[in-house]
């Protein structure tokens, strides 16, 4: 994806107090909004691809023009695929260093974190460097940290469970540069949810289709929803459609009101980082 910024003549009015923003960390690069509560409105969207280390994301919080204010409040979505999802139940917050060592290996100059997924009573633990966490710490005086795993689970559920004519199945897939998330739900319950590394068109299908063989989903009546960096005429999609008859790309969440050049941005392109703002 290239880069890219469009935002409304309303910031130049705007106290930045008013304002929240989400920035979104990722392979794929870093993304940004900003979002006015009272008016309910984005008034910016911003996508670099060339800060996709956490060096250069560090960098830019240091010296963006976007970095600089002193906001309502900073939202950090860490995209990766070294994330996973652990039911309430057994979740405690003092193992959480323990429990992603065992699934991803040492996690030394990394900052392990864990985000209370409450729709489902499920706690996504991820990990972030050090570096870069300490100096975002350091710069605001209130960051909500979350994994991308946060707003695709938690908006999705609301949405089911808001549906009266939801499917029996939905698979949710979100994509990025070299790995995609995957959730499955069975009406609005919460059936899988974990992340895929992958090389080729192919692996994406693989993947999506053993979802399919693994819980003996009905390939006519399933919904498959895309969303994040992938275009409409990606091979993977091609191929799916072979096999799946309901295969969609998301929608803009029409609950939020958005600065009219947002019509120019694919709707599924910054799905999660948009709807973080519904995320505590």
């Amino acid at each position: 994806m290239t880069n890219f910024k469009i935002e409304d003549i309303e910031l130049r009015n705007t106290d930045s107090k008013n304002l929240e923003m989400s920035v979104s960390v990722a392979p794929d690069g870093l993304s940004f909004c900003l979002y006015h509560r009272s008016e309910n409105k984005f008034l910016a969207l911003g996508h670099l691809a060339e800060y996709n280390t956490p060096e250069l994301q560090q960098e830019w919080f240091v010296n963006s023009s976007e970095a600089k204010h002193d906001y309502l409040s900073v939202r950090l979505v860490v995209c990766t695929a070294r994330s996973l999802i652990v039911p309430a139940a057994v979740f405690r917050e003092a193992s959480c260093e323990s429990v992603f060592d065992l699934h991803f290996g040492d996690h030394q100059g990394y900052r392990v974190m864990w985000h209370h997924l409450r729709k489902t009573e499920n706690f996504c633990v991820f990990a972030i460097e050090e570096n870069l966490f300490a100096s975002i710490q350091k710069k605001y005086q209130r960051v909500i940290w979350m994994n991308q795993a946060s707003p695709l689970i938690e908006n999705n559920i609301t949405r089911l469970r808001l549906n009266s004519e939801k499917p029996a199945h939905t698979i949710h897939v979100n994509m990025y540069s070299d790995f995609f998330d995957l959730m499955c739900c069975s009406g609005d319950k919460l059936l899988l949810y974990n992340s895929f590394r992958f090389k080729s068109a192919n692996d994406i299908v693989y993947f999506v289709l053993s979802v399919f063989e693994q819980y003996r989903l009905n390939q006519e009546s399933t919904h498959v929803i895309f969303s994040g960096i992938i275009e409409k005429d990606n091979l993977a999609i091609i191929k799916l459609k072979k096999f799946i008859s309901l295969v969609y790309f998301e929608s803009r969440n029409s609950a939020f009101n958005y600065f009219y050049k947002f019509q120019d941005i694919q709707s599924h392109h910054f799905y999660n980082l948009l709807n973080s703002v519904e995320c505590e």
